[in-house]
């Protein structure tokens, strides 16, 4: 019976340090949040969830540390928003005080083995070990979530350049007719009629002319430039050979490696 009693009272007592445990954890991540919270003005969890632009029960998962719960790229919204690296978080949810099984029960095995003090004041040697091991782990484990971060932080770059070269091509092709017919009416105003009203508004359109550039949109030919016959890029009107000299009639114009407008040329006269 006393011994049914001493179990009954150890198996209390860890379920006691069970509940404790991560009560504790809780509070120490949430003391973690607020210290770098507070340098940077953010004065509440809500408002943390909303600069970092993830939910309210993001944040309340990561302050209870199950962030098994959690989406990485939360996880990492929260640490960029917190100016660390999602690894330091990491090492708050890992952070535990002694386990539960390692705490009060071992005071009972303790007053239970008193009558043999050489068999109580060694059990605790391999304590050592099992700390490194664990510190191995969490290592481990940070390092695991960082690599994924940088995988991620690589595919999130590829994925923004992507979209921003498709909204320059569509924005391309809906300055399609513009792109088309304005070197048309550059040249005209330049070559035959500078004195026309009409050139100074010339400069108006320059803007447009640098964000072509700035995007990277090449020019094949320039109205009434000699070039070599190219077909690849080039419409023809008339009859040439490949490399064959020929005038510009409308420039074309490329994108990158596409072609958005192939040039328009016609053929020179023999003489």
């Amino acid at each position: 019976m006393t011994g049914g009693k001493q179990n009954g009272k150890e198996q209390l007592a860890g379920e006691q340090a069970a509940t404790e445990q991560p009560e504790a954890n809780r509070r120490a991540i949430a003391q973690q949040l607020r210290s770098h919270m507070q340098p940077l003005g953010i004065t509440s969890f809500r408002a943390l969830a909303q600069q970092a632009g993830v939910s309210e029960w993001q944040v309340r998962q990561l302050r209870q540390g199950k962030l098994d719960n959690m989406r990485l790229v939360h996880l990492k919204r929260i640490a960029q928003t917190l100016q660390i690296q999602p690894a330091a978080i990491l090492d708050w949810s890992q952070a535990d005080a002694p386990e539960p099984s390692q705490a009060k029960p071992s005071q009972a095995k303790t007053s239970q083995a008193k009558p043999s003090q050489a068999k109580t004041s060694h059990p605790a040697a391999p304590s050592e070990p099992v700390q490194k091991k664990a510190h191995g782990g969490q290592t481990a484990s940070a390092q695991v979530l960082q690599q994924e971060c940088d995988r991620l932080q690589q595919q999130l770059e590829q994925q923004r350049q992507t979209l921003l070269q498709e909204f320059q091509r569509t924005s391309l092709y809906t300055l399609e007719a513009w792109m088309k017919n304005w070197p048309k009416v550059v040249h005209v105003v330049r070559t035959k009629n500078p004195d026309l009203p009409a050139a100074k508004i010339l400069a108006l359109v320059s803007p447009v002319s640098q964000l072509l550039q700035h995007w990277h949109v090449e020019t094949i030919g320039m109205m009434g430039d000699t070039i070599a016959y190219d077909p690849t890029c080039q419409t023809l009107d008339g009859q040439a050979q490949p490399g064959d000299p020929v005038e510009v009639t409308r420039p074309g114009y490329c994108h990158g490696e596409a072609l958005l407008h192939r040039a328009e040329v016609r053929a020179l006269t023999r003489e």
